[in-house]
């Protein structure tokens, strides 16, 4: 029903205002009656016919099917035909299951056409992406957010013993600066899980992990941990100020 209402509502609830598309969304189909689970089980030719109808070429929507129909329904991802066996992504990377399948993966409803979908559906979606694509490589990233294994070593982004994010959706404000990702605090988290710690990934991930509540939500620097640290450090600056003034008068007297 979702998954409906996103495709049509334009074509379905505004008819009169609705335009056939100029350049129609084009799909290449070599298998028409191969299936995708996209929430619902469609084969390549009713996708195929669904787009042409709905979008154009230049609608993101176009741009999402295409990536994902491509290996499936036996074409690449240039919508030219392939013969080539093509190996298939999994979200865990050891090609394991989910472990927590009808978790809701809400950062990912614009990349199932604004549908919040679960780590099954996830899981599924991304089989039917080519093991090699950027997308099947992206996907892998999050897989520990629907309990897929971690890296040996893995960074862990509060590092602190017994710490956790508190704000799981505040956006990072770190990866947008330095990535321009508009990334949360718990997809953070869960991609940390899939790199080593000492990795540079692993560094910038934790460097504001105050923001998401870890360490209690203090930002320490110069090695403190606390708001005790900090008063400590404030008040050996003032104590080594002082120190100094007498000392400058000590020796102007002598």
């Amino acid at each position: 029903c979702q998954l409906s209402q996103a495709w049509t509502k334009e074509y379905c609830c505004s008819a009169d205002e609705w335009a056939p598309p100029a350049t129609p969304c084009p799909i290449c189909v070599k298998n028409p009656n191969a299936t995708i689970d996209l929430g619902e089980s469609l084969t390549c030719e009713q996708v195929q016919e669904a787009a042409s109808t709905l979008w154009e070429e230049s609608d993101p929507n176009c741009a999402q099917v295409q990536s994902v129909t491509g290996p499936v329904c036996g074409c690449d991802d240039s919508g030219g035909s392939t013969d080539e066996d093509v190996s298939m992504c999994t979200l865990c990377k050891d090609a394991s299951n989910v472990t927590t399948p009808d978790k809701l993966v809400p950062f990912m409803a614009d990349r199932f056409f604004g549908i919040e979908p679960t780590c099954q559906q996830l899981e599924e979606a991304t089989r039917a992406l080519a093991m090699e694509s950027k997308d099947c490589a992206d996907a892998q990233l999050i897989g520990s957010y629907c309990g897929c294994p971690s890296v040996e070593n893995a960074c862990v982004f509060c590092p602190k013993p017994g710490d956790a994010i508190t704000t799981p959706t505040r956006k990072h404000s770190n990866t947008l600066k330095r990535y321009g990702e508009d990334v949360t605090c718990e997809q953070v988290e869960a991609v940390l899980l899939q790199f080593s710690q000492g990795t540079d990934e692993c560094f910038l991930g934790q460097e504001h992990n105050w923001e998401c509540g870890c360490n209690d939500g203090f930002y320490g620097y110069l090695g403190t941990e606390s708001k005790s640290d900090i008063l400590a450090l404030h008040w050996a600056s003032r104590v080594s100020g002082i120190l100094s003034v007498l000392g400058s008068l000590f020796i102007f007297q002598d």
